[in-house]
C-alpha cells in the first residue's frame, strides 16, 4: 500500500468544500427541501446502480480478482458483525430509544460508497472501488435486514420487507455487475454506454455531499456543533470503531491493504439512509440529521489519520 497522503487529504477536502456548497446555496434558497429530496431519489435510483455496476466493470477479469472479491464479502460481513457489536454496546448507556436507535444503526452503517469509493480511489486505484462494491453487496443486504430490526426498536410499526433484502437498488445492481464481470461482457458494452455509466456514476459524491450541506443548513448551527450526543456518537464510529476493526483484523492477520480497507469502510461517515429512515419513520430525524452531518465535516481529519496510522504501524 503506497500512500500519498496528500492527495487523501485533497479528496477529503474537496468534499468538505462541496458540502459548503450545498449548505450556502441551501441558504440562499437554491437547493430547498423539496430540490433536494428529488436529488436523493436521483441518487438512489439513477446514479447508486451506475456507480455499482460500473465499478465492477473497470477493473479487467483475473481469477485472482474475483476470489479476492468473494474474499471481501466475507471481510464486509465480518467488519459488520464488529460494527453491531460495537453499536450496541455504545449505544446502550443512552436513555431516549430515539436517539439510542440513531446512535445504533449510525455506527453499523457507513457511507462506504458515496464517501467512501473516491477515498478508496485515492488510496488503492480501481481496484479499491472494485473492493468497495463487493463490500456493499453485504452493506445493502444488512439495510434491509439488521438495519429495519434497529430501528423497529423505536417505531413497532416497521416491518420486515423479505423482498426488499435481497433485491433493492443496491444489491441488483452489484449483481448485474458481478454477472458482467465474470462473463467478460462488459468489453463488449458499446462505448456510449459505459461513457454514460461513468458519468452518472461522477454525479454520485458532489450531489450526495451537497444534500448534506443542504440538510446542516435547515438545522440552527448550535445543534451541529454542540450536541454532546452527537460527538460522542463521532468518537465511537470514526475512532473507536476502526481502531477495534484495524486491531482485529491485524491479530487475524490479514495483509496491511485488507486492514486498512476494513478500518476505512468501518471508519467513514454515517451513511446517509441514516438520515432518511429516521425522517421516514419519525426516529429523532434533527438528530440523526446532525449526526450525518458532523461526522462527514469531521472525516475529513479523522480518515487521513486511519490510512496514516495503518501506514506506519500495521
Amino acid at each position: 500500500m503506497k500512500v500519498d497522503i496528500w492527495v487523501l487529504i485533497s479528496t477529503t477536502l474537496t468534499m468538505l468544500i462541496l458540502i459548503c456548497v450545498g449548505y450556502f446555496s441551501a441558504k440562499k434558497g437554491l437547493l430547498d427541501e423539496k430540490f433536494s429530496k428529488k436529488l436523493s431519489s436521483l441518487i438512489v435510483y439513477i446514479c447508486q446502480p451506475a456507480l455499482l455496476v460500473g465499478s465492477l466493470m473497470n477493473v479487467g477479469y483475473s481469477k485472482e480478482m474475483l476470489v479476492k472479491g468473494g474474499m471481501i464479502v466475507l471481510l464486509s460481513a465480518g467488519v459488520h458483525l464488529m460494527n453491531v457489536l460495537v453499536a450496541l454496546g455504545f449505544s446502550a448507556p443512552i436513555k431516549d430509544i430515539n436517539e439510542r436507535t440513531v446512535i445504533s444503526y449510525s455506527v453499523t452503517f457507513s457511507n462506504c460508497a458515496f464517501f467512501g469509493f473516491p477515498v478508496l480511489k485515492s488510496v488503492f486505484g480501481d481496484e479499491g472501488v472494485f473492493w468497495g462494491s463487493f463490500y456493499c453487496i453485504v452493506f445493502n443486504i444488512l439495510v434491509w435486514t439488521w438495519g429495519m430490526f434497529t430501528l423497529s426498536r423505536a417505531n413497532k410499526e416497521i416491518k420486515m420487507n423479505p423482498r426488499k433484502m435481497f433485491v433493492n437498488f443496491g444489491t441488483v445492481p452489484c449483481a448485474i455487475g458481478i454477472v458482467l464481470y465474470i462473463t467478460q461482457m462488459s468489453e463488449k458494452i458499446p462505448k456510449p454506454i459505459t461513457l454514460s455509466l461513468d458519468y452518472l456514476s461522477g454525479l454520485c459524491t458532489p450531489i450526495s455531499m451537497l444534500i448534506i450541506g443542504a440538510l446542516l443548513a435547515r438545522l440552527p448551527l448550535k445543534k451541529v456543533f454542540f450536541s454532546p450526543k452527537s460527538y460522542y456518537l463521532c468518537l465511537v464510529k470514526l475512532v473507536i470503531l476502526p481502531a477495534i476493526v484495524a486491531i482485529v483484523l491485524a491479530l487475524a492477520g490479514l495483509s496491511k491493504d485488507l486492514v486498512c480497507f476494513g478500518a476505512l469502510m468501518a471508519g467513514f461517515p454515517v451513511a446517509a439512509t441514516s438520515s432518511a429512515f429516521s425522517e421516514k419513520y419519525s426516529i429523532a430525524p434533527e438528530f440523526s440529521s446532525v449526526c450525518v452531518g458532523l461526522s462527514t465535516i469531521l472525516s475529513v481529519a479523522t480518515v487521513p489519520i486511519i490510512v496514516t496510522a495503518i501506514d506506519k504501524l500495521v
